[in-house]
């Protein structure tokens, strides 16, 4: 049976969801490893839509191969076995960290009652620790307009996934917490803004271990790095006063063809998806790509003691061939056309004049104006809800004191970044 050609644009489409499916399948794997079989089950229908979305495409793309009689790891079982044997969880005021009273009056909103009537967040486990978080996009990018979650304390329990690399190797501690800590399972944690996320990461690292963030910083005047601590009840939401419509869109008029955008604010699903677009666009960075995941099975293969000589042999030869394959990537790459630009705005609009189809949007942005593409990319910008990272440092006297602004970096690795561990 001869292969279906694809289009330009499905080619594109099938490389995302393909790359999608697998993030999920990683996912479920540790929400088990954590005995979390609700949230395995939760993610487990998010990664069946993205199948559909392929079969929609080609059927085939979304067959998979179903493993015989495979059973729950033996590391899931005993996960659940803790759970069911221990508290968790422990909704007492004396445990709450007492040094984050002023964060706490910034990014959360009436701590003092967790009932969830109030709120009508659905049902939560009376033995869970938990405030109501206020989000920098005021819920407007999301149809139901929730704009606050109730987002549970770290726990002890937590910990052993906090401290595990290999979460940090594959990006995946930010999704484990949120789909662990946000307590209200209505929620989409997958379309949550990259802005929200920032708030609900940055509540839980201040309540968890302090306030104080030890950060290593350039003087921009003598070029010299020194360490620091910045306090984070300093830090603050980005004003945002956007209104989104019905489906949490927001409206923008190109100043100079006065077309009538409507665009969306990036979730971290977006960011994921946007930075293996970029990967895709061309051979110098698909190298790149093959090689991280080379590093990864090498030290998988090497570290295994299990396997037989001859098995890790003939693993290595093919590993080796991807090596090699990503070298012929490197010498027949040519220049390097970035279109991360171009990228993000196709993936932020959803309609121009009303046309929402992908193919209209892809070839206007490629199209669009200079005036009006750097217009509508400030305009985003400018109004992207989220915290805003802007700090100001002071400097050590030995470099002459004063002070200056810079940003923080907010990434992955903030949970590792902990005084006194």
């Amino acid at each position: 049976m001869a292969k279906k050609k694809y289009t330009e644009e499905e080619e594109k489409q099938i490389a995302l969801l393909q790359a999608e499916n697998e993030m999920l399948k990683k996912s479920i794997d540790g929400a088990m490893a954590n005995g979390r079989e609700d949230s395995a089950r939760r993610i487990e229908i998010a990664r069946k839509d993205v199948l559909e979305q392929l079969a929609k495409i080609d059927p085939e793309l979304a067959k998979e191969k179903k493993p015989r009689g495979k059973k729950k790891s033996i590391v899931a079982q005993i996960s659940e076995a803790q759970e069911e044997d221990e508290t968790v969880f422990h909704k007492n005021e004396e445990e709450k960290p007492n040094d984050t009273d002023n964060f706490l009056e910034t990014f959360a909103s009436n701590t003092e009652s967790n009932t969830t009537e109030e709120y009508h967040f659905g049902a939560i486990d009376s033995d869970v620790q938990y405030d109501i978080i206020s989000l920098p996009s005021n819920g407007e990018g999301y149809k139901t307009k929730m704009n606050r979650v109730p987002v549970a304390y770290l726990t002890a329990y937590d910990e052993n996934f906090i401290t595990s690399p290999n979460l940090y190797k594959d990006g995946l501690i930010i999704d484990f917490l949120l789909h662990n800590k946000v307590l209200n399972k209505d929620i989409d944690v997958e379309k949550l803004y990259s802005g929200d996320v920032d708030a609900i990461i940055l509540w839980l690292r201040a309540t968890s271990y302090g306030v104080d963030f030890p950060i290593t910083v350039k003087d921009p005047d003598s070029g010299e790095r020194f360490d620091t601590t910045i306090d984070l009840t300093t830090l603050k939401y980005k004003e945002f006063s956007l209104k989104g419509d019905e489906n949490g869109y927001f409206d923008f008029e190109l100043p100079v063809s006065k077309d009538k955008v409507k665009f969306k604010f990036f979730t971290r699903k977006d960011e994921r998806d946007l930075k293996v677009l970029n990967a895709l666009g061309n051979d110098s960075t698909k190298a790149i790509a093959i090689e991280q995941e080379v590093d990864i099975l090498s030290d998988i293969v090497e570290s295994d003691t299990s396997l037989p000589k001859e098995k890790k042999t003939e693993l290595t030869a093919s590993i080796k061939k991807f090596t090699d394959w990503a070298e012929e990537l490197k010498k027949s790459s040519k220049a390097v056309i970035n279109k991360t630009i171009t990228n993000r705005m196709e993936m932020s609009i959803v309609s121009i004049n009303g046309n929402d189809d992908r193919k209209y949007i892809s070839k206007y942005v490629k199209n669009m104006g200079a005036k009006d593409s750097l217009a509508y990319r400030r305009y985003y910008l400018d109004n992207e809800p989220g915290v805003d990272f802007e700090i100001e440092v002071e400097r050590p006297q030995n470099l002459g004191g004063g002070s200056f602004k810079t940003f923080l970096e907010w990434d992955d690795t903030v949970f590792l970044n902990i005084p006194g561990v």
